[in-house]
């Protein structure tokens, strides 16, 4: 769905274009209060609403936009995935990844497969503004901790003991994920287009990693996992 600003209008005397921004978001009342937030900046120009993956690529070829701001859970445990998606086909367009995934485990993940930054929704607006603008304006953004955390890491002076999930594959926690999420191997076989031979492989490996046992202990971390992040 293309939105138009209403009190602003392209072309209007006096009136100065703004960033023009997608917003990208599965839940109805943030994707609202997002567009509103973002619509309300002089500087920033909502030009076009997405709910889900179906429909973006065409969506963003017809809005045109310079920044697309993207629910990283949208993709249902597969964000990373999406975002490698969604640049291959606009391979010059910022994205900035918005997550309630923990920033520790994922941020320096999304920036490693091409987003231009990752917020937390429970961020405060102004900062969440401010990652807008410095994604449009080429620069990368991360919340001041995480920034330092992913600077220390990339040249080696990080002495943080990584969290378990940190050690596994960009493949890996995406499959951790959908474990959390009740989803069985069929299931992520599918969703991934993967045989159901490679994420049984997948999961023996996550195991050895994360030093569990059986299926059960797996899939108890997994949800466990899942819930501490969502109660971030």
């Amino acid at each position: 769905m293309i939105v138009s600003r209403t009190n602003r209008e392209e072309g209007a005397p006096g009136a100065e274009a703004g960033v023009r921004v997608f917003l990208v978001d599965q839940q109805p009342i943030t994707r609202y209060g997002l567009a509103q937030l973002i619509d309300k900046q002089e500087d920033l120009q909502l030009c076009g609403v997405g709910r889900d993956t179906s429909r973006c690529v065409e969506e963003i070829s017809v809005a045109r936009p310079q920044v697309a701001v993207v629910d990283f859970n949208l993709a249902e445990g597969a964000g990373l995935e999406w975002v490698k998606q969604l640049l291959a086909s606009f391979p010059d367009l910022p994205i900035l990844t918005l997550s309630s995934h923990d920033e520790r485990v994922y941020a320096d993940r999304a920036v490693r497969v091409g987003a231009r930054g990752y917020v937390m929704k429970n961020a405060g607006t102004q900062d969440f503004l401010q990652a807008i603008r410095d994604v449009s304006s080429g620069k990368i953004y991360l919340s001041g901790g995480i920034a330092s955390q992913v600077l220390n890491r990339m040249v080696g002076t990080d002495s943080a003991e990584p969290s378990p999930p940190s050690r596994l594959t960009d493949r890996q926690l995406e499959i951790l994920t959908m474990i959390g999420q009740g989803l069985g191997t069929r299931r992520i076989a599918e969703r991934l287009g993967r045989s159901v031979k490679t994420i049984q492989a997948h999961r023996e490996n996550i195991k050895q990693r994360l030093n569990l046992g059986g299926a059960s202990e797996l899939t108890q971390y997994a949800v466990r996992w899942l819930m501490s992040e969502s109660g971030r």
